[in-house]
């Protein structure tokens, strides 16, 4: 498995938070082959983007979507970098599938 990590500085609070919204709407069409997705805030003007995919084929594929993603973030942005590797371990708790901020299901656009 491939995960890319992406770091986002934002202009403004205001800015993050149009971003996480434009990423929550589209990230799940434009990140092609994604098998989980992830954000977290890490400050009021930063955020870090968690994409894990099960190859790096799938991972490089879905290259054309981050651009959409900046693309779409347009002047709200200060900087962006991402760092990329192998998996090395995962565990997810048999509950965590059932919380509220879960998204499941097919994407069609």
């Amino acid at each position: 498995m491939n995960i890319r990590v992406n770091v986002v500085d934002f202009k403004s609070k205001v800015a993050l938070e149009e971003a996480l919204s434009i990423y929550r709407s589209n990230s799940a069409y434009w990140m092609v082959g994604a098998q989980f997705l992830l954000t977290m805030k890490t400050s009021d003007q930063s955020a870090m983007y968690v994409a894990v995919y099960n190859s790096e084929d799938d991972a490089d594929n879905a290259l054309v979507g981050r651009e959409k993603y900046i693309e779409a973030m347009g002047d709200l942005v200060h900087d962006v970098f991402y760092h990329e590797c192998d998996m090395d371990f995962a565990y997810l708790n048999e509950n965590f599938i059932s919380a509220d901020l879960i998204q499941l299901g097919s994407y069609v656009k």
